[in-house]
């Protein structure tokens, strides 16, 4: 497969702390790729620098399709203000907007495109409600619509599964699976148990970062990220479980 982006010899802290230290990692296009790892590892620190959004102390990052405006960014929905006075709509809008266009006005084009994504997404009979009106479900939804309208090359999701039920999280999880077929999907988690059956590698971040392809990863990959026992359990769907550590 063709490369999209690649991560080539990343260090970045903060202060004079290194929080990553000599990363490399290759992202595929339709790739289907885990990043996970412990809390205060590195993961959200390494999506902020794919993002543009730190620069690396040392190393380099190369988007090869040319445009970090197209890297779609799905944050965890617990983390932002659902108490905004803004509409589905209005909120999907958003993802137009980047820098160097602040000011612009709204055009039909954008419009229509924003439409069309919250149809596919089963929120157009909610598309001129308050966003604190929505379930847990139909928000992720929504932060979804608001990455895909700028037609990503690759879509991040941080811990996507979090905060919403069963239902809503299998719903979610065919639709992550429908988006793979034609753009490169990269989910952020401590819990990769929902994405067992449609991950193609898996990156194990923890300062350092460990890759793997599918069936690949073992016990004694993930006791090495996470610094304690680990368990795999395997019945009808696959499980990872952590013991706890003191």
């Amino acid at each position: 497969m063709r490369k999209i982006i690649e991560v080539q010899n990343l260090t970045f802290g903060y202060a004079s702390q290194p929080v990553l230290l000599d990363v490399n990692l290759d992202i595929y296009e339709r790739d289907n790729l885990l990043i996970i790892g412990p809390n205060g590892g590195g993961k959200s620190t390494l999506l902020k620098l794919i993002m543009g959004i730190l620069h690396p102390w040392s190393g380099n990052i190369q988007c090869h399709n040319g445009n970090r405006n197209r890297l779609g960014y799905v944050p965890q929905y617990a983390e932002f203000n659902r108490n905004f006075p803004i509409t589905v709509l209005d909120m999907v809008m958003t993802g137009f907007i980047y820098s160097g266009n602040f000011f612009k006005p709204r055009q039909r084009e954008h419009l229509l495109k924003a439409e069309a994504v919250i149809e596919r997404l089963a929120l157009a009979g909610v598309r001129h409600h308050n966003i604190n009106d929505l379930s847990g479900g139909q928000r992720q939804r929504l932060l979804i619509a608001r990455a895909l309208v700028s037609e990503p090359v690759v879509l991040f999701l941080d811990e996507p599964t979090t905060s919403i039920d069963a239902v809503s999280q299998l719903n979610l999880l065919e639709f992550i699976g429908e988006l793979n077929q034609t753009t490169a999907i990269v989910v952020i988690t401590h819990d990769p148990t929902p994405f067992v059956k449609s991950y193609r590698h898996v990156a194990c971040v923890n300062r350092t970062l460990f890759y793997h392809d599918r069936g690949n990863l073992d016990v004694n990959s993930l006791e090495q990220v996470y610094g304690c026992p680990v368990e795999l359990l395997g019945h009808g769907i696959p499980h990872v479980v952590l013991h706890d550590h003191e």
